[in-house]
């Protein structure tokens, strides 16, 4: 028996502190993403030390307590911006434009992408974004959709947007050789003001070459936030969740709110297993962005649940 806590106790040590390894290897960013199932290891095997004490080295029950704590600590840190009450921004407009932004992956798995389409023309949002689409399914909105834009990422795939305003011209852009092309397009609202919305997904992270991809469109991407957008919106599958350090890097450096801050930790993915389910697809704002409200939606032989935004945004002259 004395065996079996003492095990639990090392399985806790070892996700507590795997993190700290620097991103060089998959596994440890993985490990990030399974922070909040590794809690439910580290508060038993907390409740279990003291039963212990008598039984082990002093030093070992010191540390792995402190351990312990500062592990719940760390994802409670995480989760607290997601369920403490949030206060949006005070608009400086009088009369800010509603708006319903929706972000779904079709999935390149997809064996019906085109009912995945369809069910997203029926939700009526001012706003779609596509990922792992292809060109037809984005063709499929013409008819309530005036204004559609897709861009080619890989294997016939790509990025795609449906809406009702005018985007603006040459939306794609190309952050660097090898790393997936990112679409930033200025929807025009009927008073003539504009916002940016950006979307873009990285590479799952499952092998070394991905992680350093995913580094070099986080980095670039930011630092193009920052520097060029002061109203906007962010769609993104990042193949991480909030406890990454690609996610805390990326939000740092781009100086963005997470749009679910202060309406619960919402998980997109996979569809397939209601227990093992991850936050990787994400909605960001920044500048003259409220967000009334937050939530997920059914996408019809997509993994992904898709990401629906109620926003108010002062658009800029």
């Amino acid at each position: 028996m004395k065996r079996i806590l003492l095990g639990l106790i090392w399985i806790s040590l070892v996700a507590r502190f795997a993190p700290l390894i620097p991103a060089q290897f998959w596994l440890f960013e993985v490990s990030d993403n399974f922070s909040l199932y590794f809690a439910f290891v580290h508060f038993p095997a907390l409740l279990i030390l003291p039963f212990l004490k008598g039984t082990c080295r002093p030093s070992f029950f010191w540390l792995s307590g402190l351990a312990l704590i500062v592990s719940l600590v760390s994802c409670g840190a995480t989760l607290f911006p997601f369920y403490a009450p949030y206060r949006q921004p005070i608009l400086s407009c009088a009369h800010p434009h509603q708006l319903r932004i929706s972000l779904a992956n079709v999935s390149s798995d997809n064996l019906n992408p085109a009912q995945a389409v369809l069910s997203l023309l029926d939700r009526g949002d001012d706003v779609v974004a596509l990922l792992e689409v292809a060109s037809t399914g984005v063709e499929q909105g013409k008819a309530l959709y005036s204004h559609r834009i897709f861009a080619h990422q890989v294997e016939g795939l790509g990025i795609g947007v449906l809406s009702r305003y005018p985007l603006g011209a040459d939306p794609m852009l190309s952050l660097g050789d090898d790393i997936r092309p990112v679409m930033i397009v200025a929807p025009q609202l009927p008073d003539g003001a504009t916002f940016r919305l950006a979307i873009f997904d990285a590479l799952a992270p499952l092998e070394n070459e991905a992680l350093y991809f995913n580094s070099l469109l986080t980095r670039r991407m930011a630092i193009l936030l920052r520097h060029e957008v002061r109203t906007g919106v962010v769609l993104a599958d990042l193949n991480a969740t909030p406890f990454s350090r690609f996610y805390k890097g990326f939000l740092k450096e781009a100086q963005l709110s997470d749009a679910r801050w202060g309406m619960g930790l919402s998980r997109t993915w996979d569809m397939q297993s209601s227990l093992a389910r991850f936050t990787i697809d994400h909605a960001f704002v920044k500048g003259e962005v409220a967000v009334d409200s937050a939530s997920v939606f059914p996408v019809p032989g997509s993994d992904h649940l898709g990401l629906a935004l109620a926003i108010r945004v002062c658009g800029e002259s």
